[in-house]
C-alpha cells in the first residue's frame, strides 16, 4: 500500500513537471514572468529527476521545456530592456530643448533613376547640452556657396576659402523640418539642385561650401558650415 502511494506521489510530481514545462514554453514571451515560469519549471524538474525513476521520460521533456523557456525569456526580456530604453530616450528628444546642431558633412548624391546628380545630402542631428538627439520642429535655411581661390601660384590655385561673396552663392534653400520626421538617427536632408547646374566634366575639383541654419519655433538659431563639399559625384 504503501508503495502505490509513493508512486502515485511520484507520478504525480511528473505530470506537475509536465504542466509546468508546457506552461513555460507558452508564457515564455512575457517579460520577467515567462523567465521565471521557466526557472522554476527546472528546479522543481531538476529536483524530481534526482529523487525519482518513473517517468523520467515526461520529467526530461518537461525540464527541456523549462531550458527553452529560460533561454526564451531572457531574450524577451533583454528586448523589453532594449525597447524601454529606447522608449525613454525618444521621450527625452522631446522634452529637452535643442542646443546645438554639431558638425554637419554633405555630400552629392542621385536618388532618382538616372546617373546625373540630384543634389546635396546630409543628416541634421538636434543635440542638446548633454549631446543626447533631440526631436524640434524647425526651419532649416540653407546657402551654398562656390569656393573662391584665395592662394594662386604659376601652377595653379593652391587653396580654396569659403569667402561667402555675393557672386559666389550657387543655391538657397528652405526647408520645413518635422519633429515626427526626426528618426533615432537624425533627420535626412534633401537640397535638390535648382538653379545650381553642375559640370558636365565630372570634374572633382568642382567644390562649395554649405552653410546651414537651423531656427526653432522659439527663433533660437543653431549655424553649421560644411566645408568643403563635393558638388558632383
Amino acid at each position: 500500500m504503501a508503495k502505490k502511494e509513493v508512486k502515485k506521489k511520484k507520478t504525480g510530481l511528473a505530470i506537475l513537471c509536465l504542466i509546468l514545462g508546457i506552461f513555460s514554453i507558452i508564457l515564455f514571451w512575457i517579460p520577467f514572468y515567462g523567465l521565471a515560469l521557466g526557472i522554476i519549471t527546472v528546479i522543481v524538474c531538476g529536483i524530481t529527476l534526482r529523487h525519482s525513476e518513473a517517468n523520467r521520460g515526461l520529467i526530461i521533456t518537461a525540464l527541456v521545456f523549462g531550458i527553452l523557456a529560460i533561454l526564451g525569456g531572457l531574450g524577451i526580456t533583454l528586448l523589453a530592456g532594449l525597447l524601454f530604453g529606447v522608449a525613454s530616450t525618444l521621450e527625452e528628444q522631446e522634452s529637452n530643448p535643442v542646443a546645438t546642431i554639431g558638425e554637419i558633412y554633405a555630400s552629392a548624391e542621385t536618388w532618382d533613376a538616372d546617373a546625373d546628380v540630384d543634389g546635396l545630402v546630409f543628416t541634421l542631428r538636434p543635440r542638446d547640452n548633454e549631446g543626447v538627439s533631440v526631436k524640434s520642429d524647425g526651419m532649416l535655411n540653407l546657402k551654398l556657396w562656390k569656393l573662391e581661390c584665395t592662394e594662386n601660384t604659376g601652377f595653379g590655385c593652391i587653396k580654396k576659402s569659403c569667402t561667402k561673396k555675393p557672386e559666389d552663392l550657387l543655391e538657397t534653400w528652405a526647408i520645413e523640418v518635422k519633429k515626427e520626421d526626426i528618426g533615432f538617427f537624425g533627420f535626412e536632408v534633401r537640397a535638390e539642385y535648382s538653379d545650381y547646374v553642375p559640370a558636365s566634366d565630372n570634374s572633382l575639383t568642382e567644390t562649395g561650401c554649405l552653410e546651414i541654419e537651423f531656427v526653432t519655433p522659439d527663433n533660437n538659431k543653431f549655424t553649421s558650415l560644411a566645408d568643403p563639399v563635393y558638388l558632383i559625384l
